[in-house]
């Protein structure tokens, strides 16, 4: 039988971490590990702090593996998990999947405060600058989520960079 390495992404409400599930089908009892790299647009890859390595270890005796805290902004990550076998399978099997997510939770959550500014300060909506910046980040965020279904990283990041330039000189945007 033919080993088919996969996994699946998801996020919670922590917009700094996301889970990992292991989703491979078949069998390789040679599996000896796994290895996560978090590939940013610019080449680097995504670790967490004093990490010595390019990748994170995902022991094969392990579940699903949560990547706490890791999310300092948003990014637009091309994820690889690489199956290590003494003994690979020969092809059909695959050891290696790459997916191309981009998190967006940190500019979500921003965006909503900027909602429950407006909710507590009805002038706001008013303002000449404050609900078309709004609006721009909102732009931003449905431009990255809409360059990820293209698979599209580069933009989906100068969307992501763009908005959270936004959310660092808020004081800027929306005062």
């Amino acid at each position: 039988m033919s080993f088919q390495g996969a996994f699946t992404i998801s996020q919670g409400t922590d917009a700094s971490s996301f889970t990992l599930t292991d989703t491979s089908v078949g069998s390789d009892p040679n599996l000896t590990d796994r290895k996560i790299y978090l590939n940013k647009v610019d080449g680097t890859t995504l670790v967490p702090p004093n990490s010595a390595t390019t990748f994170i270890d995902w022991p094969i005796a392990s579940g699903p593996i949560t990547l706490t805290g890791i999310l300092n902004q948003d990014y637009s990550l091309n994820i690889q998990v690489v199956w290590v076998s003494s003994a690979p399978l020969p092809s059909p099997s695959t050891y290696v999947q790459f997916q191309l997510k981009t998190f967006t939770g940190n500019l979500e959550l921003f965006d909503y405060t900027l909602t429950q500014q407006m909710a507590g300060n009805k002038l706001l909506a008013s303002d000449n600058n404050y609900l078309p910046n709004k609006e721009l980040l909102r732009l931003y965020i449905d431009n990255a989520n809409g360059a990820t279904s293209f698979n599209d990283q580069y933009n989906a990041q100068l969307n992501l960079n763009a908005g959270t330039n936004m959310q660092v000189n808020q004081n800027t945007f929306f005062a």
